[in-house]
């Protein structure tokens, strides 16, 4: 069903200007003299406007009248509807005689006859008669033609009829100006006073209609031609529903809003709500407290042309579910799930949770801190009931898991200790250490501890502690040589299979990982390396220290005189020396020598670990003494003597004389 509505550019509405008291006025137009009454008219407010008069006497003389004429005068404004006005007398005695008016001073017109005058104006008005009765006087507006408005349904049972007023009837067309004639086919004619627009399908929202014709007014000599646009709206049909043919007053309530919707037709809605042939209400929504049957009666503004919209609606009323909801486990840690599941003691019952979990009856959540959770279960009648079931959440305890201290050496141990947020926490390492927060662990590589402890409540939470485990350093020492004679050096050296080790040498040696050592006797060196992560190794290494051999050198004897031989003899503290005589005298430890003059003979003893010794001996060759005997005389005679002399060149020499 499609409503439309009929909007004019003109619209008929009448209005009655009563002036009940006026200032005394003048004539100002020229028109009469100054003792002649004048007013102001203004007709301008609606096309139809009727103005009356004050009681008035005439008095003084216009357009050329003359005693015993007496005049009033009007001056007069027109709205643009207006084609025509009317002057009579609308009250007090009327003079005898024929009666004119005249406008502008033109033609007589006869008191009450109209006058055809194009709006607005302004014209002059004059009326003048002998006599010095009082009257009121009336000028009435007399409009140009115009077209009625409804609203109305076109739906097959409601159709609206346009109206022109005043136009000669072999005169008028109607036309369809938005669409260029096009839906012409939707009025009954287009060549009468009141055609009737007809609802067709794939109608536009509204139409414009234009229409034209020739003026039928007595008042005017000449032919005018009128034209006016009529705006046709066209409206869904009016519907109304209320949704539901049966309702119910659910246990416990008082009442149930009946809340129809409605749509299409003209707003504003009229509503009448019905029970048993009574009006209840005209409000839009009704509380309807008793149980029957409904009838709602929907106008929209086309009524009465066009017919109402009736809807009904049978009220029952009905119990209240029992709701229950129970929670499996009602107690969880978090991060665990429960089991939520909710019944109804009435068949047919749908459920909806909050917290936006649908519709299921058996649901599974997750909270994360405790929640109530609420469920509301309608009826088939719509009739609610809510329950509440509460989920517990248990913290998980914050366990944390501490190592004192967290990286040590091959062989070091560590001490673990664990802690919870939560009191009453109890513990359970891994690794088979037990229920002890504190435990001591010696790993021998690096490892990862867990933790776990649970709480009263039976939640669990976990911590891993790792003890890194440093290899200790392979230290590696080495003597070069490893074996020294007395007062020979060694270079001691180290090294480490981890880099960046340093090193400390005992015997105040230092830290250089090369040093050289001179030991007095044989003397092990031990050497402590350290990685950058403070893990230490030890290696020891021994330098042997063998003793210098004693070597004794004799000479027998150590003199002796020139071409004589001495025996050298050598021998050694150290058994298995061996010996290299200098001078080329060879290894023998005994050795005979006869040198021409006093000699020093170096002996070198070795020992089996090469050590060497040496001694000298000294062999002193003394030189043989040069003898010089002289007689004096070197000749005698029998029984003579002779004096012997003898010297030597090496004094203190003694002499032994041969011959006794």
């Amino acid at each position: 069903m499609k409503n439309f509505l009929l909007h004019l550019s003109l619209k008929k509405v009448f209005f009655i200007i009563i002036l009940f008291h006026f200032s005394n006025l003048y004539s100002q137009s020229g028109n009469c003299d100054v003792n002649t009454p004048y007013y102001l008219v203004d007709l301008s407010s609606s096309i139809d406007s009727v103005w009356i008069s004050p009681l008035v006497v005439r008095d003084g003389n216009c357009c050329g009248t003359t005693n015993p004429d007496r005049c009033v005068e009007f001056y007069i404004t027109m709205n643009p509807g207006t084609i025509a006005i009317r002057f009579s007398i609308n009250s007090g005695a009327i003079p005898p005689g024929s009666m004119f008016y005249q406008v502008n001073c033109g033609p007589q017109i006869p008191v009450g006859d109209a006058v055809c005058l194009p709006p607005p104006g302004p014209y002059t008005l004059t009326f003048c008669k002998p006599g010095g009765n009082k009257n009121t006087y009336k000028i009435e507006a007399i409009p140009a033609p115009y077209t009625d408005f409804f609203y109305a349904d076109v739906d097959g049972y409601c159709s609206i009829m346009l109206n022109v007023v005043g136009l000669d009837p072999a005169t008028v067309q109607w036309t369809d100006i938005s669409y260029g004639g096009l839906y012409d086919s939707y009025l009954s004619c287009t060549n009468c006073l009141t055609p009737i627009v007809n609802f067709l399908p794939d109608h536009p929202p509204y139409v414009d209609y234009k229409v034209c014709g020739e003026v039928l007014t007595p008042a005017c000599s000449v032919s005018l031609e009128f034209c006016d646009t009529v705006r046709v709206f066209f409206y869904d049909q009016l519907n109304v529903s209320l949704s539901e043919d049966t309702t119910y007053i659910c246990e416990g309530e008082s009442h149930i809003s009946l809340i129809p919707t409605v749509s299409g037709g003209l707003p504003p809605y009229q509503f009448y709500w019905y029970l048993d042939g009574s009006i209840l209400s005209n409000d839009s929504i009704f509380d309807a407290s008793e149980s029957g049957t409904y009838i709602l009666e929907v106008r929209d503004s086309t009524y009465p042309s066009c017919l109402p919209f009736f809807d009904t609606i049978l009220v029952n009323f009905a119990p209240l579910p029992t709701i229950t909801a129970t929670a499996n486990p009602a107690e969880i840690c978090l991060g665990e799930s429960s089991d939520l599941t909710v019944s109804s003691d009435i068949p047919g019952t749908t459920f909806s949770w909050s917290n936006g979990l649908g519709t299921n009856p058996n649901v599974t959540v997750s909270p994360t801190t405790t929640t109530t959770y609420s469920v509301t279960g309608t009826t088939n009648e719509g009739c609610t009931g809510t329950a509440v079931v509460t989920v517990t959440v248990h913290p998980l305890p914050t366990i944390t898991a501490i190592a004192t201290p967290s990286e040590i050496c091959l062989d070091e141990s560590s001490d673990l200790m664990v802690s919870s947020d939560i009191p009453g926490t109890t513990f359970s390492w891994s690794n088979g250490l037990g229920t002890n927060p504190n435990v001591t662990v010696n790993p021998t590589t690096t490892t990862t501890y867990s933790v776990t402890g649970t709480t009263n409540e039976g939640c669990t939470g976990t911590a891993v502690v790792t003890v890194t485990v440093h290899p200790l350093p392979t230290i590696t020492a080495s003597a070069n040589p490893t074996e020294i004679c007395l007062n020979e050096s060694s270079d001691l050296m180290v090294s480490s299979d981890i880099t960046g080790t340093t090193f400390s040498w005992s015997n105040g040696l230092g830290t250089n990982p090369n040093v050289t050592v001179s030991p007095t006797a044989t003397t092990t060196y031990s050497v402590t390396g350290t990685t950058p992560e403070g893990c230490t190794g030890t290696a020891e290494v021994t330098v042997t220290v063998h003793p210098l051999p004693n070597i004794t050198a004799t000479a027998t004897p150590t003199e002796i005189c020139l071409g004589e031989s001495s025996n050298l003899m050598v021998s050694s503290d150290i058994p298995g020396t061996t010996f290299n005589w200098s001078n080329g005298l060879g290894t023998n430890s005994n050795v005979t020598v006869s040198p021409i003059a006093t000699t020093t003979y170096s002996v070198t003893g070795t020992t089996l670990e090469g050590c060497t010794g040496t001694a000298e001996v000294i062999v002193t060759v003394h030189p043989l003494p040069t003898i010089t005997v002289t007689a004096n005389p070197t000749e005698i005679c029998l029984n003579e003597s002779s004096e012997l002399m003898v010297s030597s060149d090496i004094p203190g020499t003694t002499f032994s004389w041969s011959n006794g």
